[in-house]
């Protein structure tokens, strides 16, 4: 994932790019809330670093650390609101990151 044009700014593009690691394409994983007790089988997954099911946001490495978004049918950085566009969830049996509010899985086409 690539913040279009390197532009830390509200409602930014959010792309597939050809790697070259500068900020614009490096993203933090936060999850919502602390873990309250140990772990069930199953509900982190090794081989993806996820746990399954728990509320995370995806956060920009840019220096304004804005959060990845879903406006319409459209994925942007934006300001932390709390709103349920900028909160995503690993689904374990479609191995996909889903969003809360959308329902929606993130994918990506391009040619």
């Amino acid at each position: 994932m690539d913040v279009a044009g390197n532009k830390d700014r509200d409602g930014q593009n959010v792309i597939m790019f050809k790697r070259h690691n500068a900020l614009n394409q490096q993203w933090d994983i936060v999850y919502l809330d602390a873990l309250e007790a140990p772990l069930k089988d199953g509900e982190w997954w090794a081989d993806w670093g996820m746990y399954v099911g728990k509320e995370f946001s995806i956060v920009s490495k840019m220096p304004s650390q804005r959060y990845l978004d879903v406006r319409e049918n459209n994925v942007v950085i934006n300001q932390r609101s709390n709103r349920k566009t900028q909160k995503w969830v690993f689904e374990y049996t479609s191995r996909t990151i889903i969003n809360v509010a959308t329902k929606k899985s993130l994918n990506f086409y391009g040619n």
